[in-house]
């Protein structure tokens, strides 16, 4: 049987789900075993990866000690949620209302706006219509004062007989 491939602090650390550091403070405290071979840098830590097992192992068995029964636990939680519920409520309640508010504003507030808007378009429609209206009566006359006066030649009109 071939021994398997050691493994470096980095590849390690990735397999435990831990910093490099802490691998390093592991081999340092004996918690994980690691041998010093030459690397392309000068000598480093390599690791078994049967020691990465172990370590895994090793985590996953620590006991825990439950201080407190699961029925006060639940008891505790719907306790607390019934509270923060409560509170949630209430805070949503007030959102609205004050959402309620600013949007009643707003929206009046741009009435108002829609309704300015509103009486200046028809203003300048008005004023519009006043100007087409003159500019009319200009023509009308210009074509009276034409229709009126004589016609006179080239040379009448450039010297003002």
């Amino acid at each position: 049987m071939q021994a398997p491939k050691l493994l470096t602090i980095p590849e390690a650390a990735e397999r435990l789900g831990v910093s490099d550091a802490t691998v390093r403070r592991r081999i340092k405290d004996g918690s994980l075993k690691a041998t010093k071979l030459p690397g392309p840098f000068g000598e480093q830590y390599y690791i078994d990866p049967r020691e990465i097992n172990t370590a895994i192992e090793m985590v996953h068995v620590i006991p825990v000690k439950h201080e407190v029964e699961v029925k006060e636990l639940e008891q505790l939680i719907v306790q607390t949620m019934a509270g923060s519920l409560e509170e949630l409520h209430s805070d949503l309640v007030n959102i609205g209302s004050v959402v309620g508010e600013a949007l009643k504003a707003q929206n009046e507030a741009l009435r108002a706006e829609i309704s300015v808007l509103h009486d200046t378009i028809k203003a300048i429609e008005e004023r519009q219509k006043e100007r087409e209206a003159a500019h009319y009566d200009l023509v009308d006359q210009r074509l009276r004062e034409l229709k009126e006066e004589p016609k006179r030649g080239f040379w009448a009109r450039l010297l003002g007989r």
